[in-house]
């Protein structure tokens, strides 16, 4: 439980030792399974980003609306009267 964990304890001085955790321990106070409220309201956020992605996003970049992706005018000129 808990979404993080102490890999390692670092202390501090000339002397110090490091401590391995193997497996991984929660830190001190948190709690060790998620809520319900906590897990409904993640997955409410994330289901509500996934519907608000673009089409852009989801296509992977900008494309014409022909399927092929757009090319970036080396005449900035000639490309604005293309588009007129």
């Amino acid at each position: 439980g808990g979404q993080f964990k102490v890999l390692a304890t670092i202390p501090l001085g000339a002397d110090s030792k490091v401590e391995l955790h193997d497996p991984p321990k929660a830190f001190p106070g948190m709690p060790t399974i998620e809520d319900d409220w906590v897990k409904a309201r993640r997955k409410s956020v994330k289901k509500r980003a996934k519907r608000n992605m673009t089409k852009k996003e989801r296509r992977g970049g900008y494309q014409t609306k022909k399927g092929t992706p757009q090319e970036i005018p080396k005449n900035p000129e000639k490309f604005l009267k293309e588009q007129e």
